[in-house]
């Protein structure tokens, strides 16, 4: 994870190897496999991680929406939400899926509703993932981290560079 942080996509993915070796149905294990397959742009290797997890996880929607497949993100986000209508981190699911479509007003708008129920999304996954980064310069964006008294710094709204 901290070389996906970084941007150090070939570490991130020999480490992301390396810990499905240990442990393939390891749940962590698969969600950041699948976040650092799609930074390289391995689109159906990430497909095939996400498949093996939750079909409402966040993160499956987050990739099923960045690899372009949006009709079945979209989908499993009104189902989630229909199933339980104040579902654990829904909105924050739903910023999830907004922001890999690039609908960064709907991102926020649910991201400040997710503040509002007080999901615990400042934390989950971490305002450093790279899943913020559509938004990290958006100073609507900087509102909600002040609001969550998270600081301003370099690391969380400074720009991520990706590095092979």
């Amino acid at each position: 994870f901290t070389y996906l942080l970084q941007g150090q996509m070939d570490s991130a993915l020999v480490e992301s190897e390396r810990a499905f070796q240990n442990d393939s149905t390891n749940y962590t294990t698969l969600q950041l496999g699948a976040t650092v397959r799609v930074r390289r742009g391995d689109f159906a290797g990430a497909r095939d991680l996400v498949n093996r997890l939750s079909p409402y996880d966040s993160r499956t929607l987050w990739t099923l929406a960045v690899i372009g497949d949006t009709a079945t993100a979209l989908q499993r986000l009104r189902e989630l939400e229909r199933k339980r209508p104040t579902p654990w981190l829904s909105r924050t699911t739903r910023s999830f899926v907004m922001l890999a479509m690039g609908d960064t007003t709907a991102a926020m708008a649910a991201l400040e509703r997710a503040t509002d129920a007080n999901e615990l999304w400042p934390a989950f996954p971490g305002v450093l993932d790279p899943i913020y980064d559509p938004i990290r310069s958006s100073a609507r964006f900087h509102a909600l981290l002040r609001r969550v008294n998270l600081p301003l710094s370099d690391a969380i709204v400074g720009p991520r560079p990706v590095r092979r």
